[in-house]
């Protein structure tokens, strides 16, 4: 793979990262939201935990409004949503303007939302804007190398976040079997411990099982290696 052609799979990867990042960390987020406008407190250095991200610098009386909405120099997600169209905008001769447009409208619902009246709905349309996005890829507009890599972005970053959120593990073996089975199909650098880790993984029917929610959070994390 040359260089040119490395960095476009990379962008193309973490935009599938990113987009996911977004939709589901929001998403798991929203009800929580809910509850600390009515003064329900939010324990946020669990969730850091889990998410592997650090518990200070953030507003610990509004966390979740800082995490969601103020540039922290990479974790919250309103850095998360600026590296997705980021990505977006360089790729846009690749995924098209139509494709672009979904994120850009979920990147002014995010930034609409701490000034609304209505913050919640704004962030439900990020989740839709995103879903959206998601939908349009198996557009014939986009070649299937692009949407391949795309899609394992996507995949990965779900199983990563189910794992660390302990959230969905009824789905999380059907996650991780399409997760191998789109990799198979691009040309992306796939390490072998983690990917033999996974196939264990799948065939774990072990009780208790062997494989762990952060068994399989590092595995996906350490999947793909971009030189």
């Amino acid at each position: 793979m040359g260089y040119y052609n490395l960095t476009k799979a990379n962008r193309l990867f973490w935009l599938g990262r990113y987009s996911e990042r977004v939709m589901d960390i929001i998403a798991y987020c929203i009800p929580h939201y809910d509850q600390t406008i009515d003064g329900a407190p939010f324990d946020y250095s669990s969730f850091c935990y889990k998410l592997g991200i650090p518990t200070d610098g953030w507003n610990k009386e509004e966390f979740l409004t800082d995490f969601l909405y103020n540039q922290d120099g990479g974790f919250s997600m309103k850095d998360a949503v600026d590296s997705m169209l980021g990505n977006g905008m360089v790729l846009r001769e690749t995924i098209g303007s139509n494709k672009l447009a979904y994120l850009q409208m979920a990147s002014n619902a995010l930034m609409e939302a701490p000034g609304s009246d209505a913050p919640v709905l704004r962030l439900q349309w990020v989740i839709d804007d995103i879903r959206a996005f998601h939908g349009s890829l198996g557009e014939a507009s986009l070649d299937e190398s692009s949407r391949n890599i795309i899609q394992s972005g996507i995949l990965l970053e779900r199983i990563s976040l189910y794992s660390r959120l302990e959230i969905h593990q009824e789905t999380r073996k059907f996650e991780v079997q399409k997760l191998l089975d789109t990799l198979l199909k691009t040309n992306l650098t796939i390490k072998e411990f983690p990917k033999e880790q996974l196939y264990q993984y799948l065939f774990d029917e072990k009780d208790p099982p062997l494989f762990h929610d952060c068994d399989v959070a590092y595995a996906v994390e350490n999947l793909v290696v971009f030189p």
